[in-house]
This record gives C-alpha cells, sequence and structure tokens, in this order.
C-alpha cells in the first residue's frame, strides 16, 4: 500500500529510541491517546518517550503464548483462554485517500468476523476489577477494530444483514508481588515487583452497531486531521 500523500502522524521509533521514520497509519493506541492526553501523544510519537511497566511487559510475553497455538496448548492457566484461529492479525485499511488506520487483532475469526481482544492487568488497591460489562460496552477500541474488520473484508454478510456484530473482550487477571528469594532457610523479599497470573479470566461480550462504526469512523478522521496539523505545527517549530 503506498503511502504517499497520507496524512502523517508523528515520528517512529526504534526500540533504542532512533527516528526511523514517520507514522503514516493512525492506530488505536495514537487514536486513544491523543483523545485522553495531547500533551501524553506529543511525548510518545513526537519525543520517542516510552511509557513502557513492568504489567506492559509481562502482558506482551502472555500475548505471545497466545499468540502460539503451541505454547497456548501447553500453558497451565492460559490453555483455558479462549483464542480463534487467526492470532494477532494486522490490519490496515485506508478510510479517505489520506487517512489510513490499523490495529493488530489479538484473535480472529475471519470466517465470523470476530475478534478476541485480550487485557492483562491487575485489581485496583480496593478489589475492584478493571473491566465489567459496563466499561466494555464503553470501550472505544471493540468499535475502531470493528471498522477495520468491516473494510478490510468488504462489508462481510453479517455487517450487511444485521448491520451489527459481536465482539469479545477478556480479561486475563494477573497480581502483583515483590520478588523473593530463598536464603538457606530464610525468604528473603526485594524492591523488585514480580507481575503472575491468577488463573482466573473473564470474556465479555460486546454489540457493536453500524450506527457505532459509522459515528467513530467521522471521529477518527476529525482526531487524524487534529494530529496531522499540530505534528506539522511541531515540525514548522523544531526545524
Amino acid at each position: 500500500m503506498s503511502t504517499k500523500n497520507k496524512l502523517k502522524f508523528g515520528y517512529v521509533f526504534s526500540k533504542d529510541g532512533l527516528i526511523t521514520g514517520e507514522q503514516t497509519t493512525l492506530r488505536y493506541s495514537a487514536y486513544d491517546t491523543w483523545l485522553k492526553s495531547k500533551d501524553s501523544y506529543r511525548k510518545k510519537y513526537y519525543e520517542g518517550e516510552s511509557f513502557t511497566t513492568a504489567e506492559t511487559v509481562f502482558g506482551h510475553e502472555m500475548h505471545k503464548v497466545m499468540e502460539s497455538e503451541s505454547l497456548h496448548k501447553k500453558h497451565p492457566i492460559l490453555n483455558e483462554v479462549p483464542r480463534y484461529e487467526v492470532p494477532e492479525k494486522d490490519i490496515v485499511v485506508d478510510i479517505t485517500d489520506d487517512i489510513r488506520i490499523g490495529g493488530r487483532l489479538d484473535s480472529l475469526s475471519p470466517e465470523r468476523h470476530e475478534f478476541l481482544d485480550y487485557k492483562f492487568s491487575h485489581r485496583s488497591a480496593d478489589g475492584k476489577a478493571p473491566w465489567d460489562a459496563v466499561k466494555v460496552a464503553k470501550h472505544r477500541q471493540m468499535v475502531f477494530y470493528s471498522i477495520l474488520i468491516e473494510k478490510k473484508l468488504a462489508r462481510p454478510p453479517c455487517f450487511q444483514k444485521y448491520q451489527r456484530t459481536y465482539q469479545r473482550l477478556v480479561w486475563v487477571e494477573t497480581a502483583v508481588g515483590k520478588e523473593t528469594h530463598q536464603l538457606g532457610s530464610h525468604t528473603l523479599e526485594t524492591d523488585s515487583k514480580r507481575v503472575f497470573l491468577t488463573g482466573n479470566f473473564q470474556v465479555f461480550k460486546r454489540l457493536v452497531t453500524k450506527w457505532e462504526r459509522e459515528a467513530m469512523e467521522e471521529n477518527i478522521k476529525k482526531v487524524a486531521r487534529e494530529i496531522a496539523v499540530d505534528y506539522q505545527t511541531f515540525l514548522k517549530i523544531n526545524k
């Protein structure tokens, strides 16, 4: 897919923080970051600031397990977590001549046009779960990814007939504790944090309608143009 005449949304950074190119695809994480905090967006996509945490690193490793059929089957806890036949499907589509969006779906069923979105996270200090039916119903990412599927699969029958589809968010519960080391008969606790699975998970079913997709698509266009203008302003100031 040619990137000629596509809007640009910031820099592409390597793991070492070096600029390797420019962002010509607006992904959900960038879209969501802009809506939540423009300053955070600029720090991440213009300046290359990393927001990595112990839990995001752990979640990345768990996604690798879910991606591999053999690792998934062998894992003592994750083998119970649902998984579709196509893991880690990257979809990139043009929604206008100059706006390209994309996303990496954790697990996709092309036949049913459904996806699973895995969230590895812990409860709050007071024991509240980070996800429930209300939060999932308001979660923008489900609609964003539904748009990708609709565009990529050229309006499959389920969209045409029912104008809506069901998608699923899977919350896999984690917990955070301090690292411990055994020294003889003594157990020593360190300041380092350890993230681990509790063994609990919950699947939330989310209805995504045609009207939600249409409304979000218009908002994506608005946000994309806002970011593109802001990025060009940044480039002019920092020549």
